[in-house]
């Protein structure tokens, strides 16, 4: 897996490599990259972000942003990614709450927990890189969009547009290729063209649906009808 750890000290940072080191913590197959701060806000901004696992300080010291500023934007933008906190101080676990992570380790407890809080990380992402969401390129960016966001999957020419409430993102896989990847979902084909997730459908006339929220109409057609109607009535009858 890749795995970042920040910090805006160097010898916090000389710690947490020391710690994976001593203790056997990665396999070959894991990469390590180290982040001062500044570079990591520019790679999650900037969407070059690839982070798996991110281990990072919650305060940075005289910087005007911290590590929960930061989670909240990889939150939005790199669901996938599994966020282990470190503090001196045990009373900035409230902070996080704002935030999704995985664990919280007091700086003194490093030795013994950062083992444990990677397990656990790496299980997690596993969990949720197969049921929770949807991976793909969007031009040279790889996303990572939660399913329960996803409102439809519609062809656009050559591309698919990835609906969601406020935002449509264009991937060069074909409707057929997504809808292999998020097969197991509420996403469900429609027609030829379109899938559409039933868990925001607001209207299912058995020939068309609307969707909520947005107010899009979307025929259904024979091939795809009965797919769909019973995907349907699954998720009304949880």
């Amino acid at each position: 897996m890749r795995i970042g750890l920040c910090a805006d000290k160097k010898e916090d940072l000389q710690r947490y490599v020391d710690i994976i080191n001593e203790q056997r913590l990665v396999t070959r197959k894991d990469t390590i990259k180290i982040f001062t701060p500044h570079q990591l806000l520019f790679d999650v901004e900037e969407g070059y972000f690839d982070i798996e696992i991110l281990v990072t300080d919650i305060t940075y010291d005289g910087l005007s942003f911290s590590g929960i500023d930061i989670s909240k934007i990889i939150n939005e933008k790199y669901p996938l990614c599994q966020i282990i906190y470190s503090s001196v101080y045990v009373e900035y676990v409230d902070y996080t709450y704002e935030t999704d992570y995985v664990y919280f380790i007091q700086k003194k407890n490093l030795g013994k927990l950062l083992g444990k809080a990677l397990l656990k990380a790496r299980s997690r992402y596993a969990t949720e890189a197969r049921e929770k969401t949807f991976e793909f390129f969007s031009g040279r960016v790889k996303r990572y969009i939660h399913l329960k966001d996803i409102y439809y999957l519609e062809k656009n020419e050559r591309v698919v547009d990835v609906v969601t409430l406020d935002k449509i993102y264009k991937t060069t896989l074909s409707i057929k290729q997504a809808c292999e990847k998020l097969k197991d979902s509420n996403i469900v084909r429609a027609n030829g063209s379109t899938a559409v997730n039933v868990s925001h459908i607001k209207n299912y006339s058995g020939t068309y649906v609307i969707m909520e929220d947005l107010g899009k109409r979307i025929e259904v057609s024979s091939k795809y009808s009965e797919e769909l109607s019973d995907a349907y009535i699954g998720y009304i009858e949880q």
